[in-house]
This record gives structure tokens, sequence and C-alpha cells, in this order.
């Protein structure tokens, strides 16, 4: 393997990193980007939404104005309009966005693999990634830990939740397109409020202790668990430069082989008009 060029220095939440390194960086990034866009839907259909009913209204106030004033007009509106807000209504994709950060997830967890076990084959990580125990193991360490910001802000509710719960949750929804049937189970996150009442409301009740998890949940965690990651290789390179270099070699390489590269809309269309 060539060797790469692996400055690594994560210093105040800033990364600092060599220009191999950096294209590890660019291809997260870009998964970050597509993941925050797809749990942002329906925050922008909404805002959509009041965008044009503000419009609509000042539009109708204008037309009554003239009408009031008898000033002639032609009305090019269309009748229709008045239910585009309606038709804007959408259901949120909540289980399409859980399988996207499972998806987000296991990026994370082969990427570690390939740092830990010093591989960037296909195989032999899929041998290790299809194993119950190591992705148990990473979840413990990185997620389901009082070292993981968001999860050490809400300890009392995740505490509840093993890595045996996430797996079965990933497996039911990208299996089955569902969830299990006790555990964990799915909220949007603005029945937050609700969903922990309802949570002590099935306790009283005796009903098992059923933990609800949104996808803003899942989300921090995630993006905690990266940070805790990227810490530990920034410590591994100030700690021992030439291990870390050996061991990140085979992230570069494994990213190299297989991070696709998605080719923005407008370049592509700018080609094909070429």
């Amino acid at each position: 393997m060539d060797k790469k060029s692996t400055h690594f220095v994560l210093q105040d939440g800033k990364i600092l990193a060599s220009t191999d390194l950096q294209k590890v960086f660019h291809f997260l990034i870009e998964i970050e980007k597509e993941i925050e866009s797809l749990l942002g839907i329906n925050k922008k259909i909404e805002e959509l939404k009041k965008d044009y009913n503000e419009i609509f209204n000042y539009t109708n106030y204008l037309r009554e104005k003239l009408k009031e004033n008898k000033i002639d007009y032609v009305d090019l509106l269309s009748k229709n309009l008045i239910n585009i807000s309606d038709s804007l209504s959408f259901e949120q994709p909540f289980r399409w966005q859980l399988i996207a950060l499972f998806a987000n997830l296991e990026v994370i967890f082969n990427l570690h693999t390939a740092y830990e076990h010093e591989i960037d084959d296909e195989a032999s990580l899929r041998s290790i990634t299809m194993n119950q125990e190591p992705i148990k193991k990473f979840i413990n360490y990185f997620l389901l830990t009082t070292n993981n910001k968001y999860y050490s802000e809400h300890e009392s509710r995740f505490t509840k939740i093993t890595s045996k719960d996430i797996r079965e949750l990933r497996n039911s929804l990208t299996h089955f397109f569902s969830i299990p049937k006790k555990g964990v189970q799915l909220c949007s996150d603005p029945l937050s409020d609700q969903a922990r009442k309802l949570e002590n409301q099935l306790k009283k009740e005796k009903m098992g202790h059923v933990v609800f998890f949104s996808e803003q949940d899942f989300h921090h965690l995630i993006n905690e668990a990266i940070k805790l990651r990227l810490e530990k290789w920034s410590n591994d390179f100030i700690n021992n430069r030439e291990d870390f270099q050996r061991k990140i070699s085979h992230v570069i390489s494994y990213v190299d082989k297989f991070g696709v590269e998605i080719i923005p809309h407008h370049t592509m269309k700018k080609v094909l008009s070429e």
C-alpha cells in the first residue's frame, strides 16, 4: 500500500487534515448533506406552505381592494391555486429516514473496522461487519455511552436502550420495512413530549419499558458518535503517528475503492448538453 500523507488533528471542533485524508471527510460530508436534506424535507414543505399562504392571502387582499374601488382587472389566477396548500401536505418518510440513518451508521462502522483491523478489501470487511458482536461493541462504545454527548444529556431515557435493540430495529426496518413489537418504538421528533407521557403511562400500566425513538434522536447520537471516532483518530495521531498512518491508510484505501462520487445534476446536465 502506498504511503499516505496522514496528518490529522481535531482541535476546537475543527478538522486539520492532510490532502490524502481530506477525501475521507469529503465523502462523509456529502453523506451528511443528503441525510440533512432527507430529515429536513417536512420542514422545507411547511416553510413552502407558509410562504404560499402569505402570498395567496395578500393576493386575495389586493383583489378585494380592486373590487371595492371598482377597478377593472383580469383575474389570471386559477381556481386550482386555492388547493395548492392542501396538495403540499406530505406524509413524513419516517421509515426511510431511519433506514438512511442506519446506512450512515454502517458507513462509520465500516471505516472504523477498516482502521481497527487494518483491512480494506470487501470480503474481509464483510466477514466482520456481518457479525453481530463487533457492531454491538461499536454501538456500545460510540453511541450508547456517557462519552456520547447527546446520550449523556438524555441518559435517563437512553439507558433503557441496548445495542441489541438498535440492531433489531435496523433489521426490522431494512428487512421488512417494519419495527419490533417491543423495546424501541418510533415517533416523529415533534411528538417527543407526548411520547414521554405515553412511555410513563405504559410503564404504569405494566405494559413494558417502551422507549420512543425519533429520527432526530438517532441523528444526534450518530453525529456525536462520529465526533468520538474522530477524537480517537486525533489522539492516535498525536500519540503514535507511525501506527496511526499505517491504520488510517486502510481507511483512505477503502474510501478510494468504494466511496462513490455522485455527479451533481447541474454538472450532468452541462456534460450532456455539450
